[in-house]
This record gives C-alpha cells, sequence and structure tokens, in this order.
C-alpha cells in the first residue's frame, strides 16, 4: 500500500528507524504538515551524540522531498500559506486518485492531530490504497 506522509516528524522517524525502503520513499507521496523551509531544513541539534545521525536523517529527508516534489508526488507549502484539503486534493487527484469529500467552505481549511485521522478514514471508507504514515 503507498504511503502519504502528513507529518515531518513520521517521516524522519521512519527514514531513522528504517520503518521506510527507499522504494517506500520513491513511491510515497508527501502532503507535510509544516512550511517548505522547515521540511527542507538541514539544521540539526547540537546536542549528545545524535547530532551525526540527526544530519544523516536530514540529509535523506531533504532529498527525498525534493525528488518527491520534482516528481509531482510532494506539495511543500511556503511561508504564509496553509494547510488545506484543496492543496492535499490537487495532489490526490494529479497522483491518480479521487478527491476526499469534503464540502467546498471546508476546503481551504485543514486540521493537525483529528485531521490526520480523519484523513486516514476516508482513504478506508472510500478503499483508496493509501496509508498515512506515522
Amino acid at each position: 500500500m503507498r504511503k502519504i506522509y502528513l507529518s515531518l516528524g513520521a517521516l524522519e522517524f521512519d527514514v531513522a528507524t528504517g520503518r521506510a525502503t527507499a522504494d517506500d520513499l520513491g513511491f510515497a507521496l508527501y502532503y507535510l504538515s509544516c512550511r517548505r523551509s522547515a521540511a527542507l531544513s538541514e539544521r540539526v541539534c547540537d546536542s549528545a551524540g545524535l547530532a551525526m545521525l540527526e544530519k544523516e536523517v536530514r540529509l535523506i529527508v531533504r532529498q527525498v522531498l525534493l525528488t518527491a516534489e520534482s516528481e509531482g508526488r510532494a506539495i511543500l507549502r511556503n511561508a504564509g500559506d496553509l494547510n488545506s484539503y484543496r492543496e492535499l486534493n490537487r495532489l490526490l487527484a494529479e497522483n491518480g486518485y479521487v478527491e476526499l469529500p469534503v464540502a467546498e467552505e471546508d476546503l481551504d481549511g485543514y486540521g493537525y492531530g483529528d485531521g490526520y485521522i480523519e484523513i486516514g478514514e476516508w482513504f478506508d471508507e472510500m478503499d483508496l490504497p493509501l496509508v498515512v504514515a506515522g
């Protein structure tokens, strides 16, 4: 089943722990809750022995996202843009999936946390071969 990442933390975790293979990452969709600048940042904390692992993970994540964006599998939003079901639906449609059943008046909104659960439930109800990663 194809993964869709809605959370940068979930993506970093899957990369750091090996839960996502290179094939998974090369096929996944990405509509992250953070801004493009945060998603592509190479900055890591300087603490303890995790700094090298974190830097390696950040570099992998950055390359994965840049590749996905160039292939039309990622929408990375700019500062000032809010997450929206409209943009998520655009990503889904551009990758051959039907759009989520969101009322017109709700298309420009997007909830974190509960929104992830709702999106995953829609995928299940609509029998879409997508799973929310994380």
